[in-house]
C-alpha cells in the first residue's frame, strides 16, 4: 500500500504526496541488485510492472519485437487492396484529415507515401470555426464529385450523414481513425479504428498516426509480393512520433517503440520542415519527448486553431529548407497568438471558476461567448493540470451553440462520458478518447449537461479518487542527482501519458539565490545540508501559492519534489530540478 511520502499531507498546493508501496521497494531492490541497476531506475521500472525477464527488452523497445500482423485489425486488408487498386487505376484521392497535429501528420504520411506512385491526393482540412471536427456533408458533397476515393484520417468514425452522401455519389470511403465508436458504425467502405466494439485486436492505445504507419505497412506488404518498391515505411516514425505523444495517447507498448526509435529518426534531421521548426524553438540538444509534446506540437497545431491547417501539412512535407523556414516562422508568429490569446482566456476562466466555487467539484467548466474557439482545448489542458479534474472550455457561437473541448484526468474516461451525454439528448454531439474530446451543447442545455456529466462521473467515482496527489517515485540526495543517474533514469522513457516522468523528492534543502525570470518563473538554488548545490527553476511559479510562499521564505528549508532533467546550455552538462511542489520541514 502506497504512503505517505515524507509525512507530506498538505504540500504548499495543498496536495498528498504519495510514495512507492513497501512492497514496490523490497521489489525494486532485488531488481536493482540482480541488474546492477541504481534503486531510483528499479523503482521506476517496478512500478510500470515491468519484470527482471523483461527488463531489457522494456529498456531498448524495438518495433520489430512488438509490431503487429497489420491484418489482425478489422478492414484492414479490405482498406488496403482498395488503396492498391486507386494505384493501378491512377485515380483520384483526397484526404480528409483532422486539424491537429495527429490528423496533420497522418495526412503527410499518406500524401508523401502515394507520391512515390505519382498520385497526388487533394487535402481538405475543414475550418475549426465554420465547420468544425471531422467530414461534414457539404463538405464531402463537394469532395466526392471529383474524387474515386476519400481516406479520412483521425476522423470520420461517426459521420454517417457525410459518408452516405459520398456514398450516393459513387465514391468510396475509408477510415483511419482511433476515436470511440458507436455501436453502429457508419458505411464506409472500410473502417479501420482498434477502438470498434467488434475489434479484437489490443491496439486501442494506437493515436491515428499509429494506425496509419500499419496501415501503411500493410500496403508495403502487398506490393512487396508483387515486386513493386514502396517508401520505407520507418522513415515516417519521425511523423509518428510527433502525432503520438502530441496526441496523449499511452506510451505503452508498441507506442513505446514507435516514440523511441521516431527520435533516433528525428535526430537524423532528415526532415526540413521539422529541421526549420526545432530552429524556431530554439531546441539546441537531442530531441526528446518532451521537446516533441511542450515545443514542436504547439506550434503545428497553431495553424488548424488560428489559420488554416494546411500550412502543417505543407511544413511537415516540404522538400526545400526556403519554404520550410518560410512556415515554421509563420507557425511560429501565430503560436505567439495562441499564447497571448490563451493567457486571456485562462486569466477568465479562473474567474468564473472561482466565483461559481466550481473548484472543489469533481468537474471543471466555464464558458462564454468572447472565447476564441482554437484555444479552448489549451486552455482546458491548464485547467485540467491545476486542478487535477476533467475540464471542459467551451466557446458560444452566434447560432447559441456551445463548441467544448474536454480534457480528462487517467481515471475518467472522458470520451466514453461525453458519448454518454450524447446517447441521451443533453448533446448535441461529440466523442474522443480517454484523455480529450470534444462536444457541441445547445447553449440552453449547457447548464443541464454538466450537471448531468457531473453526476455520471461521481457516480462511477464514489470511492473519490480526486483528491489531490502527487505521487514520488523516489527520494534522492543533492549530491545523488547526477547526469549519469538521469540518463539512466531516462531509459525508462520515452515519458508521456501512461509512462509519466518521474518525481524526485529532495528533503530538507535551504532555498537560496532566487531570481523572477520575466515575472513568470523562479530560478534559485537548492543546497542540502552537507552543502551541495543543485540548480532549481519552478515553471510558472510566481503566481502560485508554492512561489509566493518560496520567495518569502529565502533561506528556510523545504522539501522540494519535481523533474531531474540535463541541462547543457553554454557546453556545460549539468542536472537542474524543474520543481513541481514544495512542503514545509
Amino acid at each position: 500500500m502506497s504512503t505517505e511520502f515524507l509525512g507530506v499531507k498538505h504540500s504548499l498546493s495543498n496536495r498528498i504526496w504519495i510514495g512507492p508501496s513497501a512492497e514496490q521497494e523490497r521489489i525494486a531492490a532485488g531488481i536493482a541488485q540482480e541488474h546492477d541497476i541504481s534503486l531510483l531506475t528499479a523503482l521506476l521500472l517496478t512500478k510500470r510492472q515491468v519484470n527482471a525477464k523483461s527488463l531489457k527488452s522494456y529498456l531498448s523497445p524495438k518495433i520489430k519485437d512488438l509490431m503487429p500482423d497489420p491484418y489482425s485489425l478489422l478492414d484492414m486488408e479490405k482498406a488496403s487492396n482498395r488503396v492498391l487498386q486507386s494505384i493501378e487505376k491512377q485515380e483520384k484521392i483526397c484526404i480528409f484529415a483532422d486539424y491537429d497535429v495527429d490528423g496533420t501528420s497522418s495526412a503527410s504520411m499518406l500524401l508523401l507515401w502515394l507520391k512515390h506512385f505519382k498520385i497526388f491526393p487533394e487535402i481538405y482540412i475543414p475550418d475549426r470555426i465554420d465547420e468544425g471536427y471531422g467530414p461534414n456533408p457539404k463538405a464531402m458533397e463537394m469532395l466526392s464529385k471529383k474524387n474515386e476515393l476519400i481516406i479520412c484520417v483521425d476522423c470520420g468514425t461517426v459521420a454517417y450523414d457525410a459518408i452516405e452522401i459520398a456514398n450516393k455519389n459513387g465514391t468510396d470511403v475509408l477510415i483511419l481513425d482511433h476515436h470511440i465508436p458507436d455501436e453502429v458504425l457508419p458505411p464506409a467502405f472500410a473502417i479501420v479504428n482498434p477502438k470498434r466494439i467488434d475489434e479484437s485486436s489490443d491496439l486501442d492505445y494506437l493515436c491515428a498516426a499509429g494506425v496509419v504507419f500499419l496501415f501503411l505497412a500493410a500496403l508495403s506488404r502487398l506490393l512487396k509480393y508483387r515486386q513493386i518498391d514502396s517508401p520505407n515505411v520507418m522513415s515516417f516514425l519521425d511523423l509518428v512520433a510527433l502525432a503520438t505523444v502530441a496526441d496523449v495517447v499511452p506510451l505503452v507498448k508498441l507506442n513505446r517503440a514507435l516514440v523511441s526509435q521516431g527520435l533516433k529518426v528525428l535526430e537524423k534531421r532528415n526532415r526540413p520542415g521539422l529541421i526549420a521548426l526545432i530552429n524556431e524553438a530554439k531546441i539546441k540538444t537531442q530531441p526528446t519527448s518532451y521537446h516533441l509534446g511542450y515545443l514542436l506540437a504547439p506550434r503545428i497545431n497553431a495553424a488548424g486553431r488560428l489559420s488554416d491547417a494546411k500550412f502543417a501539412v505543407k511544413l511537415l512535407t516540404a522538400t526545400s529548407n526556403n519554404d520550410s523556414i518560410k512556415i515554421a516562422q509563420e507557425l511560429n508568429e501565430l503560436n505567439i497568438k495562441r499564447r497571448s490569446l490563451e493567457n486571456l482566456v485562462l486569466n477568465e476562466a479562473l474567474v468564473q471558476i472561482e466565483i461559481n466555487s466550481r473548484e472543489k467539484n469533481s468537474l471543471i467548466w466555464v464558458a462564454s461567448d468572447k472565447w476564441h474557439p482554437g484555444v479552448v482545448g489549451i486552455v482546458a489542458a491548464r485547467l485540467k493540470e491545476k486542478f487535477n479534474r476533467p475540464s471542459l472550455v467551451f466557446s458560444i457561437n452566434e447560432k447559441g451553440t456551445a463548441v467544448g473541448s474536454a480534457r480528462s484526468v487517467p481515471n475518467v474516461n472522458i470520451g466514453y462520458e461525453i458519448k454518454k451525454l450524447v446517447d441521451t439528448g443533453f448533446a448535441i454531439s461529440g466523442g474522443g478518447h480517454s484523455m480529450a474530446a470534444g462536444i457541441k451543447v445547445n447553449h440552453n442545455l449547457l447548464l443541464k449537461s454538466m450537471e448531468a456529466l457531473k453526476t455520471s462521473i461521481e457516480n462511477s467515482h464514489k470511492d473519490n479518487k480526486f483528491r489531490p496527489i502527487i505521487e514520488i517515485d523516489s527520494l534522492i540526495s543533492v549530491q545523488g542527482a547526477t547526469v549519469a543517474i538521469v540518463e539512466e533514469m531516462n531509459s525508462v522513457g520515452p515519458f508521456g501519458a501512461g509512462n509519466p516522468s518521474p518525481i524526485i523528492a529532495i528533503a530538507n534543502c535551504q532555498i537560496k539565490h532566487i531570481k523572477i525570470l520575466i515575472e513568470k518563473h523562479i530560478k534559485f538554488i537548492c543546497i542540502d545540508s552537507s552543502g551541495k548545490r543543485l540548480e532549481s527553476i519552478f515553471f510558472n511559479g510566481f503566481e502560485t501559492a508554492v512561489g509566493q510562499t518560496i520567495l518569502k521564505n529565502t533561506g528556510e528549508s523545504f522539501h522540494l519534489c519535481g523533474k531531474l532533467e540535463i541541462n547543457d546550455w553554454g557546453g556545460y552538462r549539468r542536472v537542474v530540478l524543474q520543481v513541481e511542489d514544495a512542503a514545509t520541514v
